[in-house]
C-alpha cells in the first residue's frame, strides 16, 4: 500500500483484514492523519515505533486484535480482561509521559532557585487543574519532538502547549469538600486506606512502647475531653459498650521513625492517634487528634490534641493536625500485605479441600469436579485450551492451588489494579503523601507563632508539598 501521495487524508480505519499483519509502511508518511481505527485485524502483531511520527493523530481505536490485546508474559498466561489492551498501553504511556514532562519541564527553573518553595496560596494549586502549565516549544528531534505536541492536544485544543492535571470526581462535585470533617471521616472509612481505623476496646488509650526511649506512655485524650466533644450524650463507658468509639492509631506504628525521618530536610512526622465518635445517623464524626514526637537529644516528649473549635486559631491548628494525619494515612494495604492475603486464602481453601476431600483419589475420580475444570479450560477460554502450561487437577494440592489462585485473581488482585488513588490523591492537600513543617505550637518562638496568628492559611500551604514535589 503506497501511501506518500496521501497528503491531506484525516481519517484511515482498517476493518476486518484477517491477513494484516504489519501496518503499511508508507503510512508514517501521512502527516496529516488524525483519526486512525484498526477493528478485527486478528494477525496483526504489533503497533509499530514509527506511529510518533504521525504528528497530527488525536485518535487511535483498536478493537479485537487479540495479539495486541492478549500476550503471554513468561510462562503465565493473562486473560484479555487482565491485560493492558494496545490502546491502554498507548494511554497509560502518554499519562506516564505527561507525568514526566510535568515534574521535568515546567518546575526546572523553580528546582534551580528553591527546590522547597511552596504553593504560595490555594487559587495557585487548583490553576494546575483549571489553567495548566505551559510547555516549552520541544527544540531537539527526535522522539519528544514528534510525540509531545500530540499529548498537549490530547490535554487541550488551545493554540499554547498546555499541560492539565485531571480533576478528582470530588473535588470537580466540590471544591472544599477535603476541608469539611465530614469528608476526612468518610475517606477514613471509604478513601485510600480504609482498612486502618479500628475499634476502641481499652481504655484509657495506652502506648506499648518503651517509655525509657519513647517518653511518658499515657495519653492526652482524657475522659473528660472525649465526653466534652461528643456533647454529653452518652459517657465514655456507654460509647465503648455500645461500639461507637473508633481510633486510627499510627502512634506506635510511626514514633519510632519521628527522629529518622526529621533528619531529611523538608520533611516531618509525628505518630499520631485520631478518635472517631458513630452517631446515630450512622456516620463517623472526628473528635480529637493527639500528635506525639518523642524525646531528642536536647528535649523531651512533646504531645498535644486538637479538637474541631470554632475559635479561629483553633481550627487552624484542627486543620494542621488533619493534615498531618492524612500524612500517615496514604499507604495501599494490599500492596504490601498482598503475600498475607495470599496465604490467608490459601490456609482457607486448604481446610475446606482437606475436609471435603481427605484422600487423593477423591478428586480424581470425582467426575463433576473434572467437568468444571475442563469448562474452564475448554470453554471459558476457548482460544487457549490446547496450552500446555494449563495445571492439572488430579490430587487436592492441585484443587488448592486453583481455587486459590482463582480467589486472588478476584479479590485482591482486582483491587489492587483497579484501585483508584487519583481519586483521593489526585488533588494533594486532600491526600498529602508527606508533612513538611512541624505544628506551630511544637516549641515554637515567639516570631514563629507571631507568624502563624497571623497568616495561617501560609502555615498550612508551606506543611503540603512544595511545587517540585507535587507534579512528582
Amino acid at each position: 500500500m503506497k501511501c506518500q501521495g496521501l497528503r491531506t487524508l484525516l481519517s484511515l480505519e482498517f476493518k476486518q483484514s484477517p491477513n494484516l499483519v504489519s501496518l503499511p509502511m508508507g503510512l508514517q508518511y501521512v502527516s496529516s492523519l488524525q483519526n486512525l481505527k484498526i477493528w478485527w485485524c486478528p494477525s496483526l502483531i504489533a503497533i509499530p515505533e514509527w506511529i510518533s511520527k504521525l504528528i497530527s493523530l488525536q485518535s487511535l481505536e483498536i478493537w479485537d486484535c487479540h495479539p495486541l490485546s492478549e500476550q503471554r508474559s513468561s510462562s503465565v498466561y493473562v486473560p484479555r480482561d487482565e491485560e493492558f489492551s494496545e490502546v491502554k498501553q498507548l494511554t497509560f504511556s502518554a499519562k506516564t509521559l505527561k507525568s514526566v514532562m510535568h515534574a521535568l519541564l515546567p518546575q526546572l527553573e523553580i528546582s534551580l532557585l528553591d527546590p522547597h518553595l511552596g504553593f504560595p496560596h490555594f487559587t495557585a494549586i487548583d490553576s494546575l487543574f483549571c489553567e495548566g502549565l505551559t510547555l516549552p516549544k520541544p527544540t531537539n528531534a527526535g522522539f519528544f519532538q514528534s510525540i509531545l505536541p500530540r499529548l498537549v492536544k490530547a490535554v487541550t485544543d488551545t493554540e499554547e502547549n498546555l499541560l492539565l492535571f485531571e480533576t478528582p470526581a470530588f473535588i470537580d462535585r466540590d471544591k472544599f469538600a477535603w476541608f469539611r470533617d465530614e469528608e476526612f471521616s468518610r475517606q477514613i472509612l471509604a478513601g485510600l486506606n480504609p482498612c486502618s481505623i479500628q475499634l476502641v476496646t481499652d481504655w484509657p488509650m495506652k502506648s506499648k512502647l518503651d517509655p525509657k526511649i519513647y517518653g511518658p506512655l499515657e495519653t492526652l485524650i482524657t475522659t473528660e475531653l472525649v465526653e466534652r466533644e461528643i456533647r454529653g450524650i452518652m459517657t465514655i463507658n456507654e460509647a465503648l459498650k455500645s461500639k461507637r468509639l473508633f481510633v486510627l492509631d499510627y502512634h506506635d506504628l510511626l514514633l519510632p521513625y519521628v527522629n529518622k525521618v526529621r533528619e531529611v530536610e523538608g520533611s516531618t512526622l509525628y505518630g499520631s492517634s485520631a478518635l472517631f465518635f458513630l452517631t446515630k445517623d450512622g456516620t463517623i464524626k472526628p473528635v480529637v487528634i493527639e500528635l506525639t514526637r518523642p524525646p531528642t537529644s536536647d528535649k523531651p516528649q512533646w504531645k498535644q490534641v486538637f479538637t474541631p473549635t470554632w475559635d479561629a486559631t483553633g481550627c487552624w491548628l484542627w486543620r494542621l493536625a488533619k493534615a498531618h494525619v492524612c500524612a500517615h494515612d496514604i499507604d495501599y494495604p494490599f500492596a504490601n500485605d498482598g503475600l498475607i492475603l495470599w496465604d490467608a486464602i490459601k490456609q482457607w481453601v486448604s481446610d475446606y479441600v482437606n475436609h471435603y476431600y481427605p484422600e487423593p483419589s477423591l478428586v480424581q475420580s470425582n467426575g463433576e469436579l473434572q467437568a468444571w475444570w475442563t469448562e474452564v479450560r475448554t470453554k471459558g477460554h476457548t482460544d487457549k485450551k490446547d496450552e500446555p502450561w494449563w495445571p492439572v487437577l488430579k490430587t487436592p494440592e492441585n484443587l488448592i492451588h486453583i481455587l486459590t489462585t482463582i480467589i486472588w485473581v478476584t479479590a485482591g488482585h482486582h483491587a489492587t489494579v483497579n484501585f483508584r488513588q487519583y481519586m483521593f490523591a489526585g488533588y494533594f492537600p486532600n491526600r498529602p503523601s508527606i508533612a513538611r513543617t512541624n505544628m506551630p505550637t511544637e516549641n515554637p518562638s515567639d516570631e514563629e507563632f507571631k507568624n502563624f496568628l497571623k497568616k495561617p492559611k501560609v502555615e498550612l500551604l508551606k506543611c503540603f508539598l512544595s511545587q517540585i514535589q507535587q507534579p512528582r
